[in-house]
């Protein structure tokens, strides 16, 4: 045999209850009840106007923190990446070359070109020129693409004395600076240092 829910026993269940609230409210029966609501109109009223001002301030406050908190994540986001240290990029190998170059020693300063010319090569090669050495990716490069390319080329002329002549061939402090700056310029044009 199947339950059912009997109807009027729910309704009167209801309707008891109501009696009770008002009751309780408005000491008497549910005709009580409709009378006391029409006494109470005007708390009611003020009572709900408040929380309609306060929902639309809660709204408004939400708005405006949802407002600041994202432009906070778009300010954070929107930077260029930084090193950890907030120190700017420094090639290490660019630091080498600049200790050759400040020493004191003639056979110093032919390092510092070498070295330099190392990292020429490296970067050519990252930019995607192709060649058995360097001298053969510096031809496949178009002087419209590389603004230093006459740069490049003076340098790497010098380092091929250095690396051909050996310690017969004799730099000055003077021409290993101007060829340093040669690389320098080349690197600089690429953010390479």
């Amino acid at each position: 045999m199947g339950q059912y829910i009997n109807l009027e026993y729910f309704f009167y269940k209801i309707y008891q209850l109501i009696s009770w609230v008002s009751g309780l409210l408005f000491g008497g029966s549910l005709s009580n009840f409709s009378s006391g609501l029409t006494g109470y109109s005007g708390f009611f009223k003020i009572f709900f106007e408040f929380l309609v001002v306060l929902f639309l301030v809660g709204i408004i406050y939400c708005s405006v923190r949802i407002y600041e908190v994202r432009k906070a994540e778009k300010e954070k986001y929107d930077k260029a990446p930084v090193a950890i240290d907030d120190k700017p990029y420094v090639n290490q190998q660019w630091e080498v070359v600049l200790e050759y170059l400040n020493s004191d020693e003639p056979s110093d300063w032919r390092l510092a070109v070498i070295e330099a010319d190392n990292m020429l090569d490296q970067m050519v090669k990252k930019l995607g020129y192709e060649g058995q050495d360097l001298g053969d990716r510096l031809k496949a490069v178009e002087s419209s693409d590389f603004e230093s390319l006459q740069s490049a080329w003076e340098a790497h002329k010098v380092r091929n004395q250095i690396v051909h002549e050996g310690s017969g061939f004799q730099i000055t402090k003077f021409d290993a600076d101007r060829v340093i700056k040669l690389y320098e310029n080349v690197f600089r044009e690429f953010d390479f240092i």
